[in-house]
């Protein structure tokens, strides 16, 4: 997590333990602005979005599995991040051999 850290100062990093195993939370919120048109048409416009990562090591096989949410309606994000428990609590990993439907479709 130190190099996490080094990299995005201001990212929130902890390990999260879920039924498939450990993982890596990470939330950050980022700032952007819209530029004006070249007509000076609008005004230019701050963005402020919040973003939740869940970063999964896949044993054995050298891969990561991402997790991700993002939003701009921050008035909302507890709501946001009691949903993003409760579906990586239902995450499972198939068995070697077996393959489950988004496997299939990860896999192509």
């Amino acid at each position: 997590m130190d190099a996490l850290r080094t990299h995005r100062p201001r990212s929130e990093a902890q390990l999260v333990d879920l039924p498939v195993g450990r993982c890596l939370s990470v939330v950050d919120e980022t700032m952007f602005q819209t530029p004006t048109n070249i007509a000076g048409g609008q005004a230019a416009t701050v963005h402020r979005v919040r973003q939740l990562q869940l970063i999964h090591p896949l044993a054995g096989r050298g891969e990561l599995a991402f997790f991700t949410m993002s939003t701009e309606c921050l008035r909302d994000w507890e709501d946001y991040v009691a949903m993003m428990a409760e579906i990586c609590k239902t995450i499972e990993w198939s068995d070697a051999g077996g393959h489950t439907t988004i496997g299939s479709v990860l896999e192509g």
